[in-house]
């Protein structure tokens, strides 16, 4: 009886796991883009997410997307 228990909170653990896994997974772009002050920042989150439900496909495009610009060099910060 204990092992039941205990194989269903081994299994419990492992699909929270998963599932908190894939959620940092689509979080990356965003997170790299808004490290680096990217202006389409939120446009990248959201494009994270959209990778989901195309198996992914996306993500690594989105991924360079997050680093395509230059730290500071986002909109609105070219000197007059």
């Amino acid at each position: 009886m204990f092992l039941d228990y205990f194989a269903l909170g081994v299994l419990i653990f492992v699909f929270l796991v998963i599932f908190y896994g894939i959620i940092i997974l689509h979080d990356i772009p965003y997170l790299i883009a808004k490290k680096r002050n990217h202006p389409h920042a939120d446009a990248i989150h959201v494009a994270g997410w959209v990778s989901l439900f195309t198996l992914h496909v996306y993500l690594a495009i989105f991924v360079d997307l997050g680093h395509a610009l230059p730290p500071g060099a986002g909109m609105g910060n070219a000197k007059p």
